[in-house]
């Protein structure tokens, strides 16, 4: 619980404390004006992701609300929240919006990914369903989310069916190539250099014998047909 002088002059006790990131000075000011006069007192409002941990050091928010066109940065920050503060809530702003942020910040904790354009003035509402015990995700996060575990069913299922010697790693890159990722793409999802990729994908069209991406793809579409659609 803190406590915040209301603009009266009389004392206002706010049930939660926010932390606020934003590499957008603009935002970041309008995000803290929207949580004035709310049931929420802002104990950081930083622009810079070097200044968190020294918050963190200083403070255990309830919620942090976390923003950054940089995914590595956002993902980087969310881990950091959860651990110096495990029961938070953590929102994050969408920025780059790619799979590598987007499933990143989820992995590494986030409670609630919002797409932006993202209206400021909704932030008390946002915050209150979360606090509730609401999942707030929009329809487009959670297509995303339904669609990403529909991935991981079939790559399940081509390692369960007696794959052609893939390796677990070649298949996911199987699966992420028919989905029409590029390499770079495919890299920022798993987590590594462009290079490796490449180096699954010349692996697995020798085990296959097919002589390049788009037949590995239409091998891949056609081996996860139904028997009638063959």
């Amino acid at each position: 619980m803190a406590v915040a002088a209301a603009t009266t002059g009389a004392i206002l006790v706010a049930e939660y404390t926010v932390l606020l990131v934003h590499d957008d000075p603009e935002a970041l000011a309008m995000l803290a004006a929207a949580l004035e006069g709310a049931e929420f007192a802002v104990c950081g409002a930083i622009g810079e992701p070097e200044a968190v941990s020294h918050v963190l050091a200083t403070t255990t928010p309830d919620v942090c609300v976390v923003r950054s066109c940089a995914p590595d940065v956002v993902v980087t920050l969310v881990a950091e929240m959860r651990r110096s503060a495990p029961d938070a809530r953590i929102v994050v702003l969408s920025g780059d919006g790619c799979d590598h942020e987007f499933f990143g910040v989820l992995e590494a904790g986030a409670d609630a990914y919002l797409d932006e354009p993202f209206d400021p003035s909704t932030i008390p509402s946002v915050l209150r369903r979360l606090l509730a015990g609401e999942r707030v995700m929009s329809a487009t996060v959670i297509h995303r989310i339904l669609d990403e575990f529909r991935r991981r069913s079939r790559v399940q299922a081509l390692r369960d069916n007696g794959d052609p010697g893939l390796t677990p790693r070649e298949i996911e890159v199987l699966e992420l190539m028919s989905a029409g990722l590029s390499t770079r793409e495919i890299a920022r999802r798993l987590y590594v250099a462009p290079v490796t990729v490449r180096s699954h994908v010349a692996a697995l069209l020798h085990k296959l014998s097919l002589p390049d991406r788009e037949s590995a793809v239409a091998f891949f579409n056609e081996y996860h047909q139904s028997p009638e659609e063959r």
